[in-house]
């Protein structure tokens, strides 16, 4: 996303670009859907390992064989599983990102693009222009437009 900056004759700085998605994304984070708990459970008495009833083992490989396979689950737990559910989320942002460009160049949807002023409090302009060059040569159009101190229009908006 290619972003211009230009300062119009009064002084006001704009910025113009093509906006991808109609809004950001926002990462929900680990957790979604859960809520804390108003009222949590109160604390039992004893140890906390009370409820551990392992049977001890006489024999040192299959103790060790245990450990390892404590082992080997907690490496997989903290390592692997995170490192294929990063995979399958970049697969899935690709195929997403894939289908929404061609769904915009295919089915002609406009591409929206969007001159913000720096100052607080103003608004920012919204256009929507079909077709993926001819909304590239309206960003440019809208900064210089912007620069010459007119006010922006756009002869390909769409009604």
């Amino acid at each position: 996303m290619r972003t211009i900056s230009v300062r119009a004759p009064d002084g006001e700085r704009w910025e113009v670009r093509r906006e991808w998605v109609p809004r950001k994304p926002r990462w929900l984070g680990f957790g979604f859907g859960k809520r804390k708990q108003r009222n949590p459970a109160p604390a039992r008495r004893g140890s906390a390992l009370d409820w551990i009833d392992v049977p001890v083992v006489d024999e040192f490989p299959a103790a060790m064989l245990v450990v390892a396979i404590i082992v080997a689950l907690l490496l997989a737990w903290f390592f692997v599983f995170p490192v294929l559910v990063l995979l399958l989320d970049i697969v899935f942002l690709v195929m997403v990102s894939a289908a929404a460009v061609a769904g915009r160049v295919l089915f002609r949807r406009p591409w929206r693009i969007v001159a913000t002023p720096a100052a607080p409090g103003a608004g920012p302009l919204v256009f929507h222009v079909r077709g993926l060059r001819a909304s590239k040569a309206a960003v440019a159009d809208i900064a210089a437009q912007l620069e010459a101190g007119l006010s922006p229009r756009v002869a390909d908006a769409p009604s």
